[in-house]
């Protein structure tokens, strides 16, 4: 290869560096006011001596909230209630993150402010996909794509390509896709994307008909923050085939993901138009609707979904945040019933209507909805979050660091007891009865924003503070008797 070839491969290279670059911090300006602070703040505790110091790990219901976060808020009741010591605490959730990011961090942090005590609240971000946390070079190299805002974008497009990659039609093209995958997970963020797209275009070249490639190249493209090409390259495809709703929905999910509304609304009303009876297009649509304040047409839309399938739990999810985002009670109240009638068996869904009966007053089939939702939880645990507590516990007990481990507000802390193997020593906080009793004496948004947990969502300023008061009694209790 001559030099003018090596410059130009050189400068095409730096070229994509940037625009990944540029693009990762415009999608991350809205969160730099938050942790700006978060660190504002860290770094003062940082410079007082002789302090008893706490580091919170948590995912967004540690994060938000500022002066007003329960990290924050602790750190004053602590203080305010002590005489002989002085507390400082540092906040370091992490928006949206999953258990093994938060692992991934862990040795940094505790590096970096030598806490003696780690209070966790973690977990409810983790799914099928989430990774168990080894201190290795995949682990990192997957925490690290993860990491960014736009891998998160495409998260959605690239699950639904990998569950169709199976239907490739020779083993000679099942073979060149997993050798793309290889590439991906080995070399995607130093430059194997290029090599993935060349094994892809392969793939189309002896297959020009062939969709799986295609949908699996626009996921290469969409990694590397290529939106136009992949979005070009699903409409070429669309001209090959013109009738493919999966096509279609991927190129909807794709307009959706990058804000351009009108044209994903359009998409998934075609598919709509074409097949009826697909009812998960209908969850799609409806978040269309509810990013844009919508409400009302979201809540038809999804209403039609549920009429097709009413057991599909996305469906119900949806259409809950809806009524919640416009503080409907009786379409929240409509949704419970319709979840019980409909014999839907999912933890947070169940959780979800037994807060509906908490806020009617209904306390006797709250608590059987209550129980019902954590009798799922304690039958079935995900093994990555399990693994990943007991990486941390172990941690931790190496460096003689108290770990406190918070269960989240309204939940049962028997299912995170369950996680571990032993527990003696350990210290657990139970936020169960004490949410449900403030719910019985409150109305749901003065203590959560949102219902994303099911029976919970991100807390406001006050329910910020009940997690602060009943930690700091188990840290002045537990901790420190």
């Amino acid at each position: 290869m001559n030099r003018k070839i090596k410059e130009n491969i050189g400068l095409v290279i730096f070229g994509m560096f940037i625009c990944f670059i540029f693009l990762e911090i415009s999608m991350r300006l809205g969160g730099q006011a938050l942790l700006f602070f978060q660190e504002s703040k860290n770094k003062a505790s940082l410079d007082a001596k002789d302090n008893i110091k706490i580091l919170c790990l948590g995912e967004s219901t540690t994060a938000r909230g500022g002066e007003e976060s329960w990290p924050s808020q602790l750190e004053y009741i602590l203080n305010v209630r002590s005489i002989n010591k002085k507390f400082k605490v540092f906040n370091k959730g992490i928006e949206g993150v999953e258990s093994s990011v938060i692992l991934s961090n862990l040795e940094q942090n505790i590096e970096k402010y030598q806490p003696n005590v780690v209070v966790v609240m973690m977990g409810v971000n983790d799914n099928p996909g989430t990774i168990k946390y080894e201190d290795n070079f995949k682990t990192g190299t997957l925490l690290f794509l993860k990491g960014f805002r736009v891998y998160k974008l495409i998260k959605t497009i690239w699950s639904n390509i990998e569950n169709k990659i199976m239907t490739m039609r020779t083993m000679d093209l099942i073979y060149q896709v997993d050798a793309f995958e290889d590439v991906y997970f080995r070399n995607g963020e130093h430059g194997g994307f290029e090599e993935a797209e060349g094994i892809l275009n392969k793939v189309l070249k002896k297959d020009p008909k062939n969709i799986d490639a295609y949908l699996l190249l626009a996921g290469c493209l969409m990694l590397q923050q290529r939106a136009e090409e992949a979005i070009s390259l699903l409409n070429d495809a669309l001209v090959k085939d013109p009738n493919n709703l999966r096509i279609l929905n991927e190129l909807g999910i794709a307009y959706k993901t990058h804000g351009k509304w009108n044209e994903a609304e359009k998409i998934f009303n075609e598919i709509i138009d074409k097949d009826p009876e697909n009812y998960a297009v209908y969850v799609e649509l409806g978040d269309c609707y509810i990013d844009q304040n919508r409400y009302k047409e979201a809540e038809i839309i999804l209403k039609r979904g549920l009429k097709i399938n009413p057991t599909y739990e996305p469906l119900y999810t949806a259409l809950g945040l809806n009524y919640r985002k416009v503080k409907d009670d009786m379409g929240i109240e409509e949704l419970s019933k319709m979840i019980i009638d409909n014999n839907v068996e999912n933890d947070r869904l169940l959780g979800f209507v037994a807060t509906s009966f908490t806020e009617n007053n209904n306390y006797k089939e709250a608590k059987i909805y209550y129980e019902k939702a954590n009798n799922q939880r304690l039958n079935y645990y995900n093994n990555a979050t399990r693994h990943n507590y007991l990486e941390l516990k172990e941690i931790l007990k190496q460096r003689n660091i108290k770990l406190v481990c918070a269960q989240y507000p309204m939940r049962s802390v028997d299912a995170l007891k369950k996680l571990f193997l032993r527990t003696e020593g350990m210290i657990f906080i139970d936020n169960e009865k004490l949410f449900k009793d403030a719910l019985m004496e409150n109305k749901y948004e003065d203590l959560f924003t949102d219902n994303f947990g099911g029976e919970f969502g991100h807390a406001t300023a006050k329910g910020n503070k009940l997690l602060a008061e009943n930690i700091a009694n188990v840290i002045i209790e537990e901790v420190f008797k």
